[in-house]
């Protein structure tokens, strides 16, 4: 079973947004959560970061103005 574990700093950021963010960022967390979407095509899907942050990989609404940035896990790395 995969999992999205969110810090308590980020919860803390989310519990601050509406509505509509609050649905889109839930709706990133289902998608990741689910089993059907092979990490392949989730690592195609959202952004690779750089520098820094090589390594995370980003979902960016635009209008919301909001990115969230997260990393990938694989079951033996746990």
């Amino acid at each position: 079973m995969r999992k999205v574990v969110i810090n308590k700093l980020a919860q803390k950021d989310i519990d601050q947004f509406d509505g509509r963010e609050k649905q889109w960022i839930k709706a990133v967390v289902c998608y990741l959560e689910d089993e059907n979407n092979s990490i392949e095509l989730i690592k195609q899907k959202f952004s690779p970061l750089s520098g820094s942050l090589s390594g995370y990989y980003k979902a960016k609404h635009r209008g919301f103005g909001i990115r969230l940035i997260f990393e990938i896990f694989e079951e033996h790395e746990l």
